[in-house]
């Protein structure tokens, strides 16, 4: 069982050997709930801290957080989690850079583990080779639902009446439409996904599980 905790807002207390890195509060709040649906045969319990660290200036907060860290707690593993937007090779090198400017060892390709320690690791959101962000794969996880038929009937009209969106834009236009549509409707994904709303036993999640479970291994 994987156990997820995140630090305070405002905070980089570090103190779990293991750290799941993304970019906003919404996005602690979905991987939380994420986290919990994780089972690993034959592993022991587990604490992962998830912590917020922003897109703009990964380099420093990585910085702070090995700085944090200190004596305290010995970091094992590290996975980094972003969008890709419209450009998820640029996302992928991104990260990289940010990861070799704190001398640290970033993988060669999405979705996996680096050498070196603490070990790091990327995810570039939703597989790494595609545009979008994580709205992309919750959408993908609710698309058999009837109220998600409804939502793409809705999104053709807005289409036919203005201009074409990005994957991105298109997915998070999505989620925000489809969160409008439940019974307790809610503003924004996360607070959405600790109210079960979207499937993370869905095949779209399967990278994602995948790239957890590598993580927490370690």
């Amino acid at each position: 069982m994987i156990r997820a905790i995140h630090h305070k807002h405002g905070s980089k207390s570090i103190e779990r050997e293991r750290l799941l890195l993304v970019e906003g509060r919404d996005e602690v709040n979905l991987f939380s709930r994420l986290v919990d649906c994780i089972e690993i045969d034959g592993l022991d319990d587990v604490d992962l801290q998830i912590v917020e660290v922003g897109k703009s200036k990964l380099r420093q907060q990585l910085r702070a957080i090995l700085s944090a860290a200190g004596e305290s707690v010995v970091v094992r593993a590290i996975g980094v989690v972003r969008d890709a937007d419209d450009n998820p090779q640029g996302a992928l090198q991104s990260v990289q850079n940010s990861v070799r400017g704190v001398s640290l060892t970033p993988p060669p390709r999405n979705g996996e583990m680096g050498e070196g320690s603490p070990a790091v690791g990327i995810f570039i959101v939703p597989n790494g080779s595609d545009p979008g962000a994580i709205e992309t794969l919750c959408r993908h996880s609710v698309r058999d639902e009837q109220s998600s038929r409804c939502v793409i009937d809705f999104l053709k009209c807005l289409d036919e009446c203005g201009d074409p969106l990005v994957a991105a834009q298109r997915d998070k236009r999505f989620a925000h439409a489809h969160l409008s549509s439940t019974r307790n409707p809610m503003a924004r994904v996360g607070e959405a996904a600790l109210q079960g709303v979207w499937n993370f036993q869905s095949d779209a999640f399967a990278g994602l599980r995948q790239f957890i479970q590598e993580l927490v291994s370690r």
